[in-house]
């Protein structure tokens, strides 16, 4: 998506916490909550007071102006601390996204708001259900990186969860 350029973050992140979209020409970066309340209270300790937007401004003037997604407008769950576990972006504005099956949890509120946020932007949703007992092995519906693959020139996808 950058090409061979390095990109000098002055934000903190998680890789699993960050997700990239292109819109027509344009470039849309997904940062979870947690990677922004991180980067504010980093500049915090350096002297500097930031707000969200300040974050969000950050991460895109590092991406070239990008349009960028603050998802969720809390702490993320210990079990869902990154976004790639709520959410796989796919081409033209498609996402599999990640649901809870059962009794209410802030888990299945997370993954609620995170799919409200997304029809928001326009994306079709496709739902990957795990029941309320399999949480603690949530990482591994959508966690996966869609990839053109250089050899053949077709689309794959590799399964981050299991290592391939």
């Amino acid at each position: 998506m950058f090409g061979d350029r390095t990109i000098a973050a002055d934000f903190v992140f998680e890789g699993g916490n960050l997700a990239f979209d292109r819109i027509g020409s344009r470039t849309r970066v997904f940062i979870g909550y947690n990677d922004v309340r991180l980067t504010i209270e980093n500049h915090a300790r350096q002297g500097h007071e930031m707000s969200v937007d300040d974050v969000r401004g950050l991460v895109s003037e590092d991406f070239g102006g990008a349009e960028v997604v603050v998802v969720g407008r809390q702490q993320q769950s210990p079990l869902l601390f990154h976004l790639d576990q709520a959410f796989t972006l796919l081409d033209g504005q498609v996402a599999v996204v990640n649901r809870i099956v059962g009794p209410a949890s802030p888990e299945q509120r997370q993954l609620q708001a995170t799919e409200s946020q997304l029809k928001a932007l326009g994306y079709r949703r496709l739902p990957s259900s795990t029941r309320a007992g399999r949480r603690r092995r949530l990482p591994g519906s959508t966690n996966a990186v869609p990839f053109v693959d250089a050899a053949t020139g077709r689309r794959r996808s590799s399964s981050r969860s299991s290592g391939r």
